[in-house]
Protein backbone atom coordinates (compact mmCIF):
# COMPACT_ATOMS: atom_id res chain seq x y z
CA UNK A 1 0.00 0.00 0.00
CA UNK A 2 1.55 3.28 -1.19
CA UNK A 3 0.79 6.90 0.38
CA UNK A 4 0.60 10.19 -2.31
CA UNK A 5 3.74 11.41 0.14
CA UNK A 6 5.53 8.16 -0.67
CA UNK A 7 5.01 8.74 -4.48
CA UNK A 8 5.62 12.28 -3.94
CA UNK A 9 8.53 11.57 -2.13
CA UNK A 10 9.85 9.26 -4.75
CA UNK A 11 9.65 11.67 -7.46
CA UNK A 12 11.58 14.55 -5.60
CA UNK A 13 14.35 12.86 -3.61
CA UNK A 14 16.51 10.17 -2.67
CA UNK A 15 16.86 7.00 -1.71
CA UNK A 16 13.75 5.84 -4.30
CA UNK A 17 14.65 2.32 -3.69
CA UNK A 18 12.04 1.64 -0.80
CA UNK A 19 9.40 3.12 -3.12
CA UNK A 20 10.61 1.77 -6.46
CA UNK A 21 11.06 -1.62 -5.75
CA UNK A 22 7.26 -1.68 -4.15
CA UNK A 23 6.00 -0.13 -7.12
CA UNK A 24 5.61 -3.55 -9.49
CA UNK A 25 3.45 -4.59 -6.19
CA UNK A 26 1.48 -1.75 -4.74
CA UNK A 27 -1.94 -0.28 -4.28
CA UNK A 28 -2.05 3.04 -4.35
CA UNK A 29 -5.84 3.70 -2.18
CA UNK A 30 -8.20 6.29 -4.16
CA UNK A 31 -7.68 9.02 -1.17
CA UNK A 32 -4.12 8.48 -1.50
CA UNK A 33 -4.69 9.57 -5.23
CA UNK A 34 -7.15 12.64 -4.46
CA UNK A 35 -4.60 13.80 -2.02
CA UNK A 36 -1.80 13.46 -4.68
CA UNK A 37 -3.82 14.98 -6.96
CA UNK A 38 -4.36 18.02 -4.63
CA UNK A 39 -0.82 17.99 -3.85
CA UNK A 40 -0.02 18.79 -7.32
CA UNK A 41 -3.38 21.21 -7.77
CA UNK A 42 -1.52 23.18 -4.83
CA UNK A 43 1.70 23.49 -6.66
CA UNK A 44 0.01 23.92 -9.99
CA UNK A 45 0.89 20.72 -12.03
CA UNK A 46 -3.01 19.31 -11.22
CA UNK A 47 -2.11 19.47 -15.59
CA UNK A 48 0.75 16.40 -15.36
CA UNK A 49 -1.61 14.35 -12.73
CA UNK A 50 -3.19 12.28 -15.28
CA UNK A 51 0.27 11.14 -17.08
CA UNK A 52 1.94 11.16 -13.79
CA UNK A 53 -1.00 8.29 -12.24
CA UNK A 54 -0.89 6.52 -16.41
CA UNK A 55 3.26 6.19 -15.91
CA UNK A 56 2.52 4.74 -12.09
CA UNK A 57 -0.03 2.02 -13.38
CA UNK A 58 2.59 1.31 -16.33
CA UNK A 59 4.97 0.66 -13.38
CA UNK A 60 2.95 -1.58 -12.17
CA UNK A 61 0.80 -0.10 -9.14
CA UNK A 62 -2.86 -0.88 -8.83
CA UNK A 63 -5.33 1.90 -8.43
CA UNK A 64 -8.67 1.00 -7.80
CA UNK A 65 -11.00 3.60 -9.53
CA UNK A 66 -10.92 4.09 -13.19
CA UNK A 67 -8.38 6.24 -14.48
CA UNK A 68 -10.92 8.01 -17.11
CA UNK A 69 -12.29 10.09 -14.72
CA UNK A 70 -8.81 11.19 -12.91
CA UNK A 71 -8.73 13.86 -15.73
CA UNK A 72 -11.62 15.97 -14.75
CA UNK A 73 -10.87 15.31 -10.99
CA UNK A 74 -7.06 17.10 -11.93
CA UNK A 75 -9.26 20.17 -12.79
CA UNK A 76 -12.15 19.85 -10.52
CA UNK A 77 -8.86 19.83 -7.60
CA UNK A 78 -7.47 22.98 -9.02
CA UNK A 79 -10.72 24.71 -9.16
CA UNK A 80 -11.84 23.54 -5.44
CA UNK A 81 -8.45 24.97 -4.30
CA UNK A 82 -9.69 28.51 -5.89
CA UNK A 83 -12.38 28.23 -4.16
CA UNK A 84 -11.25 27.72 -1.03
CA UNK A 85 -8.82 30.26 -1.39
CA UNK A 86 -11.01 32.80 -2.15
CA UNK A 87 -13.42 31.80 0.76
CA UNK A 88 -10.68 32.02 3.09
CA UNK A 89 -9.78 35.65 2.12
CA UNK A 90 -13.48 36.39 2.36
CA UNK A 91 -12.90 34.89 5.97
CA UNK A 92 -15.15 32.09 4.89
CA UNK A 93 -14.27 28.45 5.33
CA UNK A 94 -15.46 26.13 3.00
CA UNK A 95 -14.06 22.58 3.22
CA UNK A 96 -12.01 20.68 0.26
CA UNK A 97 -15.35 18.26 0.02
CA UNK A 98 -17.54 20.69 -0.38
CA UNK A 99 -15.41 22.87 -2.67
CA UNK A 100 -15.28 19.87 -4.79
CA UNK A 101 -18.98 19.44 -5.42
CA UNK A 102 -19.26 23.15 -6.07
CA UNK A 103 -16.37 22.63 -8.54
CA UNK A 104 -17.95 19.88 -10.40
CA UNK A 105 -21.47 21.36 -10.15
CA UNK A 106 -20.07 24.62 -12.00
CA UNK A 107 -18.44 22.37 -14.66
CA UNK A 108 -21.40 20.38 -14.86
CA UNK A 109 -23.50 23.81 -15.29
CA UNK A 110 -25.49 21.72 -12.48
CA UNK A 111 -27.46 23.13 -9.39
CA UNK A 112 -25.33 22.70 -5.81
CA UNK A 113 -27.62 21.83 -2.79
CA UNK A 114 -25.50 22.48 0.47
CA UNK A 115 -26.27 22.75 4.10
CA UNK A 116 -24.00 25.25 5.55
CA UNK A 117 -21.62 25.20 2.61
CA UNK A 118 -19.68 27.99 4.12
CA UNK A 119 -18.92 28.70 7.52
CA UNK A 120 -17.31 31.82 9.16
CA UNK A 121 -14.50 31.90 10.77
CA UNK A 122 -14.35 32.89 14.34
CA UNK A 123 -13.59 36.46 15.07
CA UNK A 124 -9.60 36.43 15.76
CA UNK A 125 -9.52 40.41 17.50
CA UNK A 126 -8.13 41.33 20.56
CA UNK A 127 -11.41 42.43 21.52
CA UNK A 128 -13.55 39.37 20.70
CA UNK A 129 -11.00 37.52 23.02
CA UNK A 130 -11.72 36.82 26.90
CA UNK A 131 -9.90 38.94 29.30
CA UNK A 132 -6.89 36.95 31.68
Amino acid sequence: MLTARAILAWLTSSPKDLVEDALPYAVLPEAAVTDLITTLAQAGAHQHADALLADLAVLGVRMPSPAKHRATLAEDTAVALELTQTAAQARYTLSMPDALCAAAARRLEAGLIAADLLTPLPDRSPASEPPS
